[in-house]
């Protein structure tokens, strides 16, 4: 919050006259009240994320009747960052913690259970320097869970050329935390996948030279063996999740045919790659899979505004989805979490105006019964809708992004830049920002750029941003900022740009490129000594993080 008052109180250069029915600051500013809600197996409870004296903790609700049962903080004073029900009683989740220097919450890697009276809360998985993934919940064995765990090499952090240990898939025990080591995977730095009967079928690999190699086995008699996929796949695949009957994996391919991404499914038993999708416009930013089959049924893409791909029109979930978006109009509906017999969905309706709301669909009476919102003081009709647009860098680059008008019909509009994060595989939404939100409402207007190097458009667009820093990239922005005023958006002389983290930095650097085009530049929590970072950062100390510093900033800084 006081950055944004800080913001305002410098934007007050460029800004206009005052407005009595401006609304106050904290109207934007406040925490949200919920960030998640997730039903039981059972579809007797909810687990929601709420806000609590400004930390994100975990209240359990009984959907009969709405009263809160239980619930819990996180550990030392820790942000609650997810929460996945083991069986009806029973939840694990994860934490972050405040780190002044990176000036966010930062996950320590451990993972905790509880019961939903609150009882039992303990810690489950706490291994210094070791990773872990959940790779299943095993539904048939509601005491345990499925890990794949990282370990290093003589119980020291990984260095940046430090493969670690052989991957190993642990079972663990939700109730007491007792975990047994089933074996070790065939390489180091393996992404397995498993059933919901804890079979581990299929794994990925990346080496150091970011060279994927894949192994698959029938049974677990067999030998892990090494296979070739499609002619057309890249060395950017990860595998999703495996098929509840072990038959089928699902890849991801950030690489693909045409740079967009490619969606695959990969039969085990007949070593044959089939298209599931293949991105055009934009890469899918994330999708939905049957809860029983474990395969996808749904996809999501930003080319602009959200765009929605039905693997397979004829299953009951992509039907489902386009009633629900009918009856939303204007709005997105996505799929949140559902019962074991997935009679129950809980649904997460949100839009550019919309902070989110969500609610409960019951499949057999074809309802949906409103739950809670996110920030339920806003009012959708005193926000500001977000256009996508799009335009030509000054190398012929096209460039998408977002541009928000205040509630005035006078143009040319003050303008606030504002640059994302990352920079990189990080993008703009046109979804509610509450920053976007506040700037707009007060008299502004609000550019996004997603530049090279942002994510959403595929891996050559995120790849020209890499070593341009200050350059390209930057370039990107101010060829923004002079469209929005060439289009009889922007005043000339009353232009601001502000960012935290990348963003920081582009504001700064913008200021430094381009003197005489921006009236102030704020930088929050940003990066300014590209020195640093690559040689004193926490990024080199990854496995990989060396190699992602030299490719991304350059080898001579």
């Amino acid at each position: 919050m006081r950055i944004l008052l800080l913001l305002l109180v410098l934007l007050s250069t460029i800004s206009l006259a005052e407005d009595s029915e401006r609304l106050p600051v904290d109207y934007f500013t406040k925490f949200d009240d919920y960030r998640s809600v997730t039903i039981s197996p059972d579809g007797k409870h909810l687990a929601v994320r709420a806000i609590n004296d400004g930390k994100i903790a975990l209240i359990f609700i009984r959907r009969e009747d709405m009263s809160v049962v239980g619930g819990t903080k996180g550990y030392d004073g820790g942000q609650i960052t997810s929460v996945r029900w083991v069986n009806n009683e029973r939840v694990v989740y994860t934490s972050a913690y405040d780190n002044g220097y990176l000036d966010a919450n930062v996950s320590t890697g451990e993972l905790y259970a509880v019961n939903l009276d609150g009882s039992d809360n303990l810690t489950l998985f706490d291994e210094p320097f070791t990773g872990y993934r959940i790779i299943n919940l095993l539904p048939d064995e509601e005491d345990y869970i499925l890990l794949a765990t990282y370990p290093p090499f003589n119980g020291r952090s990984q260095s940046s050329r430090d493969l670690g240990r052989h991957t190993e898939i642990v079972k663990l025990d939700v109730n007491w935390g007792r975990a047994r080591k089933l074996y070790r995977m065939p390489l180091r730095r393996s992404t397995p996948i498993a059933d919901d009967a804890g079979n581990v079928r299929f794994a990925v690999a990346t080496t150091l030279n970011d060279e994927t190699r894949v192994f698959s086995r029938l049974s677990d008699d067999d030998e892990w063996t090494e296979q070739a996929l499609h002619k057309n796949t890249t060395n950017q695949v990860r595998p999703l999740s495996l098929s509840s009957d072990g038959r089928y994996a699902v890849l991801w391919d950030e690489g693909g045919a045409n740079g967009m991404g490619v969606l695959y499914r990969y039969d085990l038993q007949k070593k044959e790659v089939t298209v599931i999708h293949e991105s055009k416009a934009a890469a899918l930013d994330h999708w939905f899979v049957d809860s029983n089959t474990k395969m996808p049924v749904l996809g999501v893409s930003i080319p602009g505004q959200y765009a929605y791909h039905y693997f397979d029109p004829e299953h009951p979930l992509a039907g489902l989805h386009q009633s629900l978006r009918n009856a939303f109009k204007g709005q997105n509906v996505e799929f949140h979490s559902a019962t074991a017999d997935d009679r129950l969905i809980v649904i997460y309706v949100f839009s550019d105006k919309n902070p989110g709301e969500y609610y409960l669909f019951d499949t057999e009476a074809k309802k949906a019964k409103y739950l809670m919102a996110r920030r339920s003081w806003i009012d959708k009709n005193k926000m500001r809708p977000v256009k996508d647009i799009e335009l030509l860098a000054r190398d012929g680059q096209k460039l998408h992004g977002y541009l928000t008008l205040p509630d005035d019909e006078i143009k040319p509009y003050p303008l606030v830049v504002l640059p994302h994060g990352g920079p990189f595989g990080i993008r703009d939404y046109p979804a509610y920002n509450s920053e976007v939100q506040l700037l707009a409402h007060n008299g502004y207007a609000v550019l996004q750029v997603n530049f090279r190097g942002s994510g959403g458009y595929g891996t050559a667009f995120e790849k020209a941003g890499h070593r341009q820093w200050g350059q390209a990239m930057q370039d990107d922005l101010t060829d923004a900022t002079q469209w929005a005023v060439a289009q009889g958006y922007a005043d000339k002389d009353r232009m601001c740009i502000f960012g935290a983290s990348y963003g920081g930095y582009a504001a700064l650097m913008g200021v430094i490129r381009e003197p005489d085009l921006y009236r102030c530049a704020i930088g929050y929590a940003g990066v300014y000594d590209l020195n640093m970072m690559y040689e004193e950062g926490g990024l080199r100390y990854y496995s990989d993080g060396v190699a992602y510093l030299e490719r991304t900033l350059g080898e001579d800084n």
